[in-house]
């Protein structure tokens, strides 16, 4: 995981996405590379990532912050999580996978995005087979998100995929 290229597909995706989204001042955090078995923030939405590269793109939020941002995109305060909240994070990472698929395409990759999923829970990890993760902060007035991103050039040996998401619940 050592492409700038495509790593900066997602960092970009994510920073317009929010911009566009949310419509508010976003500021990007110092990024870092973290263990696989690091946990992440409480709400997680995640897709997966195939073709050329394989791997996970989540974006992780707090409960307060989940409500802030779903309340905004809606116009109307939310302070529980709600089916409404899980949609709007899981809709959130889906834009981003789905615009840094397309910049990636046009690197001359190959890739794809699954659905978005949604968990929730203390302690959350995700892990692709022991893959260093990126951990990229953004920060907004309404909260922070932290978009993790684990990934590997897929070759034409691989059967099969090491993905697999951890959570301590």
């Amino acid at each position: 995981m050592n492409d700038p290229a495509l790593i900066n597909a997602f960092v970009k995706a994510a920073m317009e996405t929010f911009q566009i989204e949310l419509q508010l001042d976003v500021k990007r955090g110092a990024p870092s590379i973290t263990q696989p078995d690091a946990a992440g923030l409480p709400v997680m939405a995640l897709i997966g990532i195939t073709g050329d590269i394989e791997g996970i793109l989540s974006l992780g939020v707090t409960c307060e912050t989940a409500c802030a941002i779903a309340g905004h995109l809606m116009g109307e305060e939310m302070t529980e999580m709600t089916a409404l909240v899980e949609s709007g994070i899981c809709e959130m990472c889906n834009v981003v996978g789905g615009s840094a698929a397309m910049a990636i395409t046009g690197l001359g990759l190959k890739v794809d995005i699954t659905p978005p999923v949604f968990i929730m829970g203390d302690a959350l990890k995700m892990s692709l087979g022991g893959v260093p993760r990126l951990t990229a902060p953004f920060i907004t007035p309404l909260g922070n998100i932290e978009l993790k991103l684990a990934y590997h050039e897929r070759s034409a040996a691989d059967h099969g995929s090491a993905l697999h998401v951890g959570a301590k619940l």
